[in-house]
């Protein structure tokens, strides 16, 4: 059995973190402004000690390191992969909402990424709080649940989504990652998509993956969330699977792998991908019936 992964949406993948801590609804006020949407609206993900949401209740003037502060007013996405837009109230002197901006919010499965521009005014700007963690409580047990927090590339990483990179794809012809406009500088990237979600850990032939010389990974993957592993890619070309290698990292993010990927040494060579099969466990019964004679 083969199970494909769900792909949510790429604002789920591709985003900007904030980890400001003056932003929590509990800090001081001073005059911050979000001059950081002056160049238009993104996606962002709020994460660390500032909270991990925007706050859902009124907040009032001069906290969170500002004067004017934003609060969202609307309704969040219940559903993973949902899209929901609503506003944001920017609170002043006694009016809780003197000033507003329309965002829309995104359910990721185990976190919200918002879409935000530049508030109305300034020292105007977002405030973000931690949600209460709903406690389960029995006769016997009280259980608390706490997201784990995975290195940081787990969360600020580039997608790459290329179906072409497959090790099945069809030949097109000398794609190369040296030229390639987000793997030409070295960095930590996420393959998502129907090219596949991770490198082959298995040799390869040339001209796969639409490229001369394929690569694939011959090191060990990391087994344990939060854990990176040094390996190498090798590249395959007429009949030696490692004509040429890069040196690159893996860290599992528990339901994803990322890796830290440079440039190969020439063209035409290429990071190739994979879908991973999920092993599945049949159980077979057998009976045997005596018959006595």
């Amino acid at each position: 059995t083969t199970v494909i992964p769900s792909i949510l949406p790429s604002q789920c993948y591709d985003y900007t973190t904030i980890t400001d801590a003056s932003r929590n609804v509990n800090a001081v006020g001073s005059t911050n402004c979000d001059t950081i949407f002056l160049s238009g609206p993104r996606w962002v993900r709020f994460m660390g000690d500032s909270g991990t949401q925007l706050s859902t209740t009124p907040t009032d003037p001069n906290q969170c390191g500002t004067q004017v502060t934003g609060w969202y007013s609307g309704l969040m996405p219940a559903v993973t992969q949902t899209v929901t837009n609503g506003q944001v109230c920017f609170s002043w002197h006694s009016n809780s909402c003197t000033w507003s901006n329309t965002i829309s919010v995104t359910n990721c499965g185990s976190f919200y990424v918002y879409e935000l521009s530049m508030p109305p005014v300034c020292a105007a700007r977002y405030c973000t709080n931690t949600p209460s963690i709903l406690q389960i409580t029995t006769t016997t047990t009280t259980t608390t649940t706490t997201p784990e927090i995975y290195s940081s590339q787990c969360y600020n990483y580039k997608t790459v989504d290329e179906p072409s990179r497959h090790v099945n794809a069809s030949y097109i012809g000398k794609q190369c990652d040296k030229t390639n406009s987000i793997l030409s500088t070295p960095g930590w990237v996420r393959f998502v998509g129907s090219g596949g979600t991770q490198l082959p850990t298995y040799a390869l032939n040339s001209n796969q993956c639409s490229t001369d010389a394929p690569g694939w990974y011959s090191g060990t993957m990391p087994n344990t969330p939060g854990l990176t592993q040094n390996g190498t890619v090798c590249f395959s070309w007429e009949g030696n699977s490692c004509k040429w290698s890069n040196s690159i990292q893996v860290t599992n993010c528990e339901s994803y792998y990322v890796y830290h990927l440079s440039p190969p040494a020439t063209c035409s060579l290429r990071y190739c991908t994979d879908t991973p099969i999920v092993a599945t466990t049949t159980t077979t019964t057998t009976t045997t019936t005596e018959s006595n004679s």
